[in-house]
């Protein structure tokens, strides 16, 4: 007889007769049942002879941390003798525990090399193998301890809470010493906090999870609640994982609300509090809990669990997408789509010359963070926000533009991906091959994991920023702007002209003065001349005039509406198609109905699917269209229109010979009717206005 008690409480079971006997499995269930006092599930694997495979949830007793599981022989002997069997023989595999010791006692499995696998080792140490003839003395029962000592389980507490509360402590501690630094230069001051506290929010995760690995909060958790919840033996699981993320996202939180004076009297910028917490934890919601979920997911679909793995999954880009909305609308950072003007034909132009098929414009309104930068995105976009084209001139602005669309030729976007990826992989397999070199402290293992995935991407990272500089320039033929807007976007984000090349290793870009020194260098102009570029920024170009559907408030529909609309109404759809055929298998899981029953449910669920995924396609247009409208009737307004005093009605408008223009779209295909005016009027006078999307 062969049992594996889990951390839950568990056990799986698993029984032979090595006979030629008439046993059955039933039988045998009947025995292991009044062996261990527990209700048997039948399991559905297959065994061939006389054997069977079982769980049931097992009775403990004790107090406090420890644990007691007695397993009767006489069941077993009596089984034995009946079924003519000589030896008996018990092997018992221990959960993960501090404490784990039988009655009576008997030798545990080790290895003595110390090369050996570290999980092979720690299942041996967990094995108990227990033999008798059937004819000697053999005790009556079999006793289990399992748990945890509790002076150990008080240090483990103690550590937690110093993994928890030391960057708090280091919060305020850099707070300080950048508030009291005395010297001019805040900028220097700045960047140094800034690049400090990403250590240390990011350190603040790394020794959470070490700390956690450190104090077996998963099978301590297990442990804990293997009573408590019998009739739901996910909520441990989910207990564990709760205790492993959310703690170091609450103490990321508070770590950057205490950093809120730092930006105020530093760099000015006018965040309260609450809306620092909403950006830390929009942001966290959506780098690292889709990132859980997906993990999650993949391994419920490597057990075979299809449908968790969808539900997880799915629910992974739900939230990326919720967080990632809620995250731009708090920081006011919501991209506008360029349609028209002059430097979307700039773009645009260049983008042929490069031959890189830009989709794109974006304008993103940098309110109260003033961050003059711009960004290549996926799908072969590129934006720019406001503060950066409101202090650039056109020269400058031409330059980064061309260092975007050279990161978007390149392909650096793709290839830091797989640099990641790489050095994700890069450090489980080192760490898998060298762990019996290594100390086995999860404080080292996680540092050197954090360190590889930090270093090889950040590598990449600033080589490809060298190379965006010279496509760039390049593709402007103006090195001396190229520098003007280094220095000019070093100013403007109060970043230090140069840094260390330590520093440099932990930063995704060079420094401001390298990455001119290298412009200067390519373009054949002296290294002395760089400080005078920078002195005498070109001034005397004119700006970028935005118009003014770019301007953030000025259109109804934006970029970013329509399109959080588009995947609102496919969220919305999936939803039809997946939970509702789920929340019917669901149903029939937890109810005990006959199968020709069940198998009517299961035809309703692809039934109640169809109908739900109509009536999602019918009506959520309606919905999203009738909430636009007091915003048009108010955007109109302003515009001379008196939609309600001339009691407008609302009407679609079937295709004309001519495009309807309106924000910048020329698909408008609804607005307001004056019936009072001449209908035959359509769009440019005042009888019929087209002004609704």
């Amino acid at each position: 007889m062969n049992a594996n008690l889990q951390g839950n409480g568990n056990a799986v079971i698993s029984s032979y007769v090595l006979t030629q006997s008439g046993t059955t499995s039933e039988n045998m269930k009947s025995v292991l049942e009044a062996a261990f006092r527990c209700t048997l599930t039948d399991s559905r694997m297959r065994v061939t002879g006389a054997g069977y495979f079982g769980t049931c949830h097992l009775p403990a007793s004790g107090t406090g941390l420890l644990r007691r599981y007695n397993i009767s022989t006489s069941p077993l002997i009596a089984y034995a003798k009946q079924q003519k069997v000589e030896l008996l023989q018990v092997t018992l595999t221990l959960p993960d525990a501090e404490i784990r010791e039988t009655v009576p006692g008997t030798k545990s499995f080790s290895f003595p090399n110390r090369n050996s696998s570290l999980r092979l080792s720690d299942y041996l140490a967990a094995l108990r193998f227990f033999s008798w003839r059937v004819d000697s003395i053999i005790p009556e029962s079999i006793e289990v301890r399992v748990g945890y000592d509790s002076a150990a389980a008080q240090r483990r507490a103690f550590l937690l809470l110093a993994a928890l509360l030391l960057p708090v402590f280091l919060a305020i501690w850099l707070r300080r010493r950048a508030l009291s630094a005395q010297v001019h230069d805040k900028s220097s001051i700045w960047f140094s906090y800034l690049r400090y506290q990403q250590w240390m929010l990011n350190g603040s995760l790394v020794l959470w999870w070490a700390s956690c690995e450190t104090a077996h909060i998963g099978p301590f958790t297990q442990f804990l609640l293997q009573n408590s919840v019998p009739r739901l033996p996910w909520v441990p699981a989910l207990v564990s994982t709760l205790l492993t993320w959310i703690p170091p996202v609450v103490v990321w939180i508070v770590c950057v609300i205490i950093s809120h004076p730092v930006q105020e009297q530093l760099r000015g910028l006018q965040w309260t509090r609450k809306e620092l917490a909403l950006q830390a934890g929009y942001a966290l919601s959506s780098a690292l809990l889709p990132i859980l979920l997906a993990v999650k997911g993949i391994g419920a679909l490597a057990r075979g669990d299809f449908r968790v793995a969808i539900l997880l999954i799915f629910a992974a880009l739900v939230v990326k997408f919720i967080a990632r909305v809620k995250l731009q609308k708090v920081m006011g950072m919501q991209p506008q789509a360029l349609t028209t003007g002059e430097l979307r034909d700039t773009a645009f132009a260049m983008a042929q010359r490069l031959g890189v098929k830009l989709q794109q414009i974006y304008v993103i309104p940098a309110g109260k963070a003033q961050m003059a930068n711009a960004f290549a995105r996926t799908g072969n976009t590129i934006a720019f926000t406001d503060y950066l084209l409101q202090r650039m001139s056109r020269r400058e602005v031409n330059y980064i533009l061309g260092h975007e669309l050279s990161h978007l030729r390149l392909k650096h976007l793709q290839k830091l991906s797989f640099a990641f990826v790489g050095s994700l992989f890069a450090g489980i397999f080192l760490l898998t091959a060298l762990r019996a070199f290594l100390p086995p402290s999860p404080f080292f293992r996680y540092g050197i994991l954090f360190s590889i995935m930090s270093l090889g991407p950040y590598f990449w990272s600033r080589r490809f920023e060298f190379a965006a500089d010279a496509g760039a320039v390049e593709a402007t033929g103006d090195p001396e702007a190229a520098i003007s807007a280094l220095f000019k976007l070093s100013s403007l984000n109060m970043h230090p002209l140069h840094w260390g090349k330590w520093s440099e290793k932990w930063l995704t870009h060079p420094s401001t003065l390298r990455r001119a020194q290298a412009i200067a260098r390519k373009a054949s102009i002296p290294i002395e001349r760089v400080p005078e570029i920078a002195r005498t920024a070109v001034q005397t170009d004119s700006h970028y005039v935005l118009p003014a559907s770019a301007i953030a408030g000025n259109k109804i529909l934006s970029t970013t509406k329509k399109t959080g609309n588009a995947l609102q109404a496919l969220l919305a759809m999936l939803s039809a198609i997946i939970l509702t055929p789920t929340a019917c298998a669901l149903f029939v899981k937890l109810t005990h109905f006959s199968p020709p029953v069940q198998r009517l449910i299961y035809l309703g669920g692809f039934a109640a699917a169809v109908a739900a995924y109509l009536a999602v396609c019918n009506f959520l247009p309606v919905r999203k269209l009738r909430s636009l409208m007091p915003q048009l009737k108010a955007k109109v307004q302003s515009e001379g229109v008196q939609a309600d005093a001339w009691n407008a009605v609302t009407v679609g408008l079937a295709p004309g010979p001519v495009p309807r223009t309106y924000e910048g779209h020329t698909h408008w295909d609804f607005g307001f009717s004056v019936p009072s005016l001449r209908p035959h009027l359509l769009l440019g006078g005042r009888n019929a206005l087209c002004v609704a999307p």
